[in-house]
């Protein structure tokens, strides 16, 4: 049961470091049926190596399933597009962070907005479980059987005392419009041009760690890296290997900095 703590912790956040000699933004956008909560801990980590950090609320998320399922990818992505037009004028470089559904949204915006300087991808969700594929048929069937909400595959962490704040059931709208998203992201992460820096989990339980190489491997960007994680599972940021995580955030934002 989550906390009272948990709960503001789920809530957008925004913290600008006015002293920051720095001008860099980092945008963190957090996954499906997640909330804020699960990339706290990266943003709070590097806040002060940071002018301004931003981990935006998706559209649908952090409330009930019922609000998530009268949210589209569209509606996620423009929380994240807000997100982003409002830290840009502020920063003279921005580097955006996106986990899971998160990072096909960070695909999205670094292909409308290319002068973002730097992605990073966090166990992206370019080819999620296989029954996903089927949610054109699922969907609109549950929907005729009059079943609003099913079972959510969340809180995938390794890490003992570590827990997703999440939805544990989903509308049956949301795993239609993750679909999609797939679809969209997929077809522009051939075109980013920035450096791009993914990182997977070779321990897993929701993405294939076959999916992962695959969409990295249609990545045309000439500065591109990825890195396996060893003793964490699906949320990366809430896991055991959170420090591998922050050092290589680290050097994308002292490669800006030096640049």
């Amino acid at each position: 049961v989550a906390t009272e703590e948990d709960l503001l912790r789920s809530q957008a956040f925004e913290h600008i470091d006015p002293d920051h000699a720095n001008r860099t933004g980092i945008l963190y956008i957090h996954g499906y049926t997640s909330t804020p909560h699960s990339m706290r801990p990266l943003a709070e980590a590097l806040l002060h190596h940071t002018y301004y950090t931003s981990v935006p609320l998706l559209a649908g998320h952090g409330t009930n399933p019922i609000d998530m399922g009268h949210s589209t990818y569209q509606d996620w992505y423009q929380s994240v597009k807000t997100a982003y037009l409002r830290m840009a004028p502020a920063c003279d470089n921005v580097i955006v962070i996106g986990q899971s559904l998160g990072a096909l949204l960070t695909t999205m915006l670094a292909h409308e907005f290319p002068t973002i300087d730097s992605v990073i991808m966090l166990v992206p969700a370019f080819y999620p479980p296989a029954i996903i594929n089927l949610t054109p048929i699922l969907s609109p069937l549950l929907k005729a059987l009059q079943i609003k909400t099913m079972y959510s595959v969340g809180g995938d962490v390794n890490k003992d005392d570590a827990y997703e704040v999440a939805y544990n059931r989903i509308h049956v709208n949301a795993p239609l419009e993750l679909f999609r998203a797939c679809r969209i992201a997929r077809k522009k992460l051939p075109q980013l041009k920035q450096p791009i820096v993914v990182i997977g989990s070779e321990n897993d339980h929701v993405l294939s760690t076959d999916g992962i190489d695959r969409a990295y491997s249609t990545i045309t960007s000439i500065n591109k890296q990825i890195t396996w994680l060893q003793n964490t599972y699906h949320v990366a940021s809430l896991d055991n290997d959170i420090d591998i995580i922050i050092n290589l955030i680290k050097q994308q934002i002292d490669k800006l900095s030096t640049a």
